[in-house]
């Protein structure tokens, strides 16, 4: 009975501390992004490929793509010879819900998500 009562306890202690973790991990996000509200077009959504694409008339400098708790998966410089389109190519990509942070050469940054089905 001990041994159980000592998992419980050491389970919720962590469950606190992940908890803990992923709520400063999305302070630091907000903290990080100065708010703008360009027109940034994200499609498909909800992606069923490998890959969508990133879109804005508005000159695109970066897209970083986070997962629910805020870690960076992908991050991509915009180095084509179109910089309003960005296509994501994410192969290996788990189902589930994802967030892309679009930085714009202003170093103002929107972050959307999107669903990969």
């Amino acid at each position: 009975m001990k041994k159980l009562t000592y998992s419980i306890v050491l389970i919720s202690i962590l469950s606190f501390f992940a908890a803990s973790a992923y709520s400063q991990d999305i302070r630091t996000l907000q903290q990080n992004t100065a708010a703008c509200n360009y027109d940034v077009l994200i499609y498909p959504n909800p992606v069923t490929d490998d890959n969508f694409s990133v879109k804005s008339d508005n000159l695109i400098k970066t897209v970083e793509i986070l997962n629910v708790i805020g870690q960076s998966v992908k991050k991509i410089t915009n180095e084509t010879g179109v910089p309003y389109n960005i296509i994501v190519k994410m192969p290996d990509c788990e189902k589930g819900m994802y967030m892309v942070r679009i930085i714009f050469a202003d170093n103002k940054s929107q972050i959307k998500k999107v669903l990969f089905k």
